[in-house]
Formats: C-alpha cells, sequence, structure tokens
C-alpha cells in the first residue's frame, strides 16, 4: 500500500513539473507575447532544467534553432525599422534644406532680373 502511495505522490510531483514545463514553454515561445528579456529567462530555465530538476531538457535542439533563429530576425526587423525611421527623419531634414536652397535661388535669380532690366532700362 506505502508502495502506491509514494507512486501517487510522484505522479503529482511530475504532473507540477510538466505543468511548469510547459508553462516555461509558452512564455519561451517566440510568439507568446511575452517581452524579449522574459523570453530568455524562460529559455534559461529550460536549457537548465535537467541540472535543476535532474529531467530531460524540455526544447530540443531545432525548437532552440528555431528560438535563436525568431530571435534573430525580431532583432534584424527592430533594427530595420530604427534605420528606416530614422532615413526617413534625415530624408525629411534633407527635404527642407532643398526647399530652403531653391527658395533662396528664385530670390537671387529675382534680384538678377531686376538688375538686368534696370541695366537695361538705363543704358
Amino acid at each position: 500500500m506505502e508502495y502506491y502511495h509514494n507512486e501517487l505522490d510522484m505522479l503529482d510531483k511530475a504532473k507540477v513539473l510538466d505543468s511548469v514545463k510547459k508553462n516555461l514553454q509558452n512564455v519561451a515561445n517566440v510568439n507568446s507575447g511575452f517581452d524579449l528579456e522574459r523570453r530568455i529567462k524562460a529559455q534559461e530555465l529550460i536549457d537548465n532544467w535537467k541540472s535543476t530538476i535532474g529531467a530531460p531538457p524540455i526544447a530540443a535542439e531545432s525548437d532552440m534553432n528555431k528560438f535563436n533563429k525568431k530571435f534573430i530576425e525580431d532583432l534584424y526587423k527592430l533594427l530595420n525599422d530604427n534605420l528606416n525611421k530614422k532615413i526617413r527623419s534625415e530624408f525629411q531634414n534633407i527635404k527642407g534644406d532643398v526647399e530652403k536652397i531653391r527658395c533662396q535661388m528664385e530670390k537671387i535669380d529675382s534680384a538678377v532680373k531686376s538688375l538686368e532690366q534696370k541695366n537695361n532700362t538705363e543704358g
């Protein structure tokens, strides 16, 4: 009887640990909605699961490769978006500078024409 009681306790503990592992996997999932810091921490716990709990790690190598690939893609997208924002901002600044130069050129052209007309009427 004691054997079965111990087995049930072990099964309950195993269920709790399985639930914890599944929750960690959900947090570490790239599409989980959790911020990057929490996803990385969850993945670290998963990676160290064997040494911490004494069970095999949850994440297979292919899952880790998917995580790393998605992480790199997210990072690239973030950097690319920030770069595009900076480029758009600089383009707007240059566009404004070009417009100022165009206005100054028009004023110079107008002044030159005015001087030419004045010289033509005097001469």
